[in-house]
């Protein structure tokens, strides 16, 4: 059985201040100390990829895909994806990176080609 006390450390000018110093026994003989840094928590939650594609689901901003292994972005305006993080675009281009700019309409891109999602320029 492994008890845990936590101690503050008191000795000014030791250590810095907010650090807690954490004793475990794992026995009466031994024991491990371990000296941690209390981080201070900001309100900030950090969004699951997800959750990003969803405020562009429903927000239908256009959006900008790399594909992977390509030089190729494709553009288009997000109506459906899964939990593959297959997407449904609509009023796609494809931009090459020769330059050439190709309409395609609406298609159904498969998750594992993507590379990474940002808002189109």
């Amino acid at each position: 059985m492994c008890k845990m006390f936590v101690i503050q450390s008191l000795i000014k000018g030791a250590e810095s201040p907010g650090v807690l110093k954490i004793l475990k026994f794992q026995s009466t003989s031994q024991f491990q100390l371990t000296t941690m840094s209390r981080q201070r928590k900001s309100n900030k939650m950090i969004k699951q990829p997800i959750q990003i594609i969803f405020g562009n689901l429903q927000s239908k901003k256009r959006v900008s895909v790399a594909l992977y292994e390509s030089d190729n972005t494709i553009e288009g305006i997000i109506i459906g994806f899964d939990e593959y993080m297959n997407l449904v675009l609509d009023e796609v281009t494809t931009h090459e990176s020769s330059g050439t700019v190709t309409s395609l309409g609406r298609i159904l891109l498969k998750g594992e080609n993507i590379t990474w999602i940002a808002d189109a320029a």
